[in-house]
């Protein structure tokens, strides 16, 4: 499953006897077989091109990946998303992805894998819960921007209302307003379990005012905070219906909470505080480990190197080391090495669209932190 944790493992992977083999290819299940048998073919040809430089031995072993994933490609290419990634390193690394969304096709050799392009998808790939209850019944959906799928529901006995009146009918009230309790605690011990067993960004309660507002009050306050709105919604409504209002108010979120980050990071650059700017000083801070949020162009691509000796990131793409002397090694797009240290270090990635504000950083180098 494409989660953090999974892509935290694939940048935190290191082969220095063999390169690592990070695979992209578009998949279109109404396309000929051969089309992806040639594509496979000319890109393990493009890649003979570095055969000389890595040696025989080396490029061996990278032939041997490449024919691996050219036969998991055949095998199981129709029965996945609109991309797959894979990722391979002898016996030491052999992940694969099956992808809901369309990424370019790459293949690249290197020290590192490149996840930068599955992180960008990941944060794309945002995962709501949604509850719509009323005092007898709740449906549960988990929404996600490729389906909406009703996951659970939760059913209890609560009484109706009686026409008795006096000592009766407060007597019946009581008890129709605990059951109606614990019932929609029910409901909010069901979504925190969905919430520690599959994880979700957001959730937003659905239903009459009244029950919506008495729902949030129940939730486990990991749940609260992540609570996008409370929102009308008739029980019978169809999970398009479900999943269309609750990634719509995902999105919102979502922009609102960049546009959030880049008011703090623009702030505290003219403060003098925390926040960094261009690629110098933004590996300087991920060198000190001080990365909190790393925002970004998602079209950002510069040369730069990693020491050999004590791993630095730099600038420089060759030559020697500023810490401590040892030889630069030459990295095509350092910003894939930026992007694993972020997420190495627990911070919150931020890739701008064009039309996403990322214009914000073109005085920058289009990269910067907090």
């Amino acid at each position: 499953m494409l989660d953090r944790q999974a892509l935290l493992t694939l940048s935190q992977y290191r082969n220095s006897e063999r390169p690592i083999v990070s695979l992209y290819l578009t998949v279109d299940r109404n396309a000929p077989e051969d089309k992806y048998l040639i594509q496979m073919k000319n890109m393990m040809a493009e890649a003979e091109a570095q055969r000389d430089s890595l040696g025989a031995e080396q490029w061996q072993q990278v032939h041997a990946d490449l024919e691996r994933a050219r036969d998991w490609v055949r095998e199981n290419y129709v029965r996945g998303g609109q991309s797959v990634a894979i990722f391979a390193c002898g016996a030491g690394l052999w992940k694969t992805f099956s992808l809901p969304y369309e990424l370019p096709t790459a293949l690249t050799l290197g020290s590192e894998a490149r996840v930068r392009p599955l992180y960008r998808l990941l944060q794309r790939f945002e995962r709501y819960l949604a509850i719509l209850t009323d005092a007898r019944d709740a449906r549960v959906f988990l929404a996600t921007p490729d389906e909406t799928r009703e996951v659970a529901q939760v059913e209890d006995d609560t009484p109706g209302r009686h026409d008795q009146g006096g000592w009766a009918q407060s007597r019946i009230q009581r008890h129709q307003d605990k059951m109606v309790e614990e019932h929609l605690s029910n409901a909010a011990e069901l979504a925190f379990r969905l919430f520690q067993q599959e994880g979700f960004d957001g959730i937003v309660l659905m239903g009459t005012e009244e029950r919506t507002s008495h729902l949030e009050a129940l939730l486990h306050p990991y749940l609260l905070q992540r609570v996008l709105a409370r929102v009308p919604m008739e029980m019978e409504a169809s999970s398009r219906e479900v999943g269309s209002k609750t990634m719509e108010l995902g999105r919102e979120q979502r922009r609102s909470r960049q546009t959030e980050q880049l008011d703090t990071w623009s702030n505290s650059l003219k403060g003098g505080n925390q926040g960094v700017a261009g690629l110098s000083d933004t590996l300087r801070a991920a060198q000190q480990g001080q990365l909190m949020t790393l925002i970004m162009r998602e079209d950002l691509f510069m040369e730069g190197g990693r020491c050999k000796q004590c791993g630095v990131l730099t600038e420089q793409p060759n030559g020697n080391c500023d810490y401590c002397n040892g030889p630069i090694h030459h990295l095509e797009d350092v910003m894939e090495a930026l992007t694993a240290a972020a997420i190495d270090q627990g911070a919150e990635l931020i890739f701008l669209a064009t039309d996403g504000g990322a214009d914000r950083l073109n005085d920058y180098g289009g990269v910067g932190a907090t």
